[in-house]
């Protein structure tokens, strides 16, 4: 049997809310999560959107502060799309705003990570295929200075 985590139900609960669903069931060969709200009207429409959230706001630089990537939900950390295929960045690599930098997969679905401004990678913090917890830090990026830009300009 498999086991669902609470971090996945925790997710669950999230995305149902965020989505505005009166009800989200989720099953597997031998499991089934069910998350029904039960204080609030049902929605007009019903529907299951599955993706990554977008970061909330634009990461802000400050002094040289480090900004930290981190994962928009529980999951497994991937560093690349496939096993034979190379990393999406590596220590060093300049990064755009937006740019997908890993993948999660949660409950089967691939998501992107993505940077939250543009920078360089100074550091990765998951190991790849690694479990990891919503809001984790995955990564650090040093941000360009608005005088620098790096290689896509800023």
């Amino acid at each position: 049997m498999t086991l669902v985590s609470k971090d996945d139900i925790l997710w669950l609960i999230a995305l149902a809310e965020g989505e505005g669903l009166a009800e989200l069931e989720v099953r597997g060969p031998d499991w089934g999560v069910l998350v029904r709200r039960v204080s609030a009207a049902p929605a007009a429409t019903a529907h299951a959107v599955f993706h990554a959230p977008t970061p909330a706001a634009t990461a802000a630089h400050v002094g040289g502060e480090l900004v930290p990537i981190k994962a928009p939900m529980a999951g497994i950390f991937y560093r690349s799309s496939a096993p034979d295929s190379p990393p999406f960045v590596e220590e060093g690599d300049e990064v755009q705003q937006g740019e997908t930098v890993a993948l999660i997969e949660a409950m089967k679905l691939y998501n992107d990570v993505e940077a939250p401004c543009a920078g360089r990678v100074d550091r990765i913090l998951a190991a790849d295929a690694s479990r990891v917890a919503a809001d984790q830090d995955l990564m650090l990026i040093r941000p360009f200075d608005e005088s620098e830009g790096g290689e896509y300009g800023a």
